[in-house]
């Protein structure tokens, strides 16, 4: 109803935004482009530098509560150390 062309949704965030809207597209199928803007780095750089606990901790409280109950239960081990 609203002309939406749903092959071009695009997303796009500063820092956190950014951030939410790279997962976002990883996550969701509908988004054909992402362009986060300061608030990326690559997960094996974070890894490597010992530089992952920050973003992790950005991160609301709940999701992690949020995760586990969409798993149905079955991420039970799904906590911000293990993220």
């Amino acid at each position: 109803a609203w002309g939406v062309d749903t092959t071009k949704i695009g997303i796009t965030g500063i820092s956190l935004g950014g951030m939410i809207g790279l997962l976002c597209s990883a996550a969701d199928e509908r988004i054909a482009a992402s362009a986060p803007m300061i608030g990326t780095q690559s997960f094996a750089y974070g890894l490597d530098n010992d530089k992952w606990q920050a973003r992790v901790n950005s991160l609301p409280g709940s999701v992690f509560a949020d995760a586990q109950r969409e798993l149905g239960g079955k991420g039970s081990a799904l906590t911000p150390e293990t993220v």
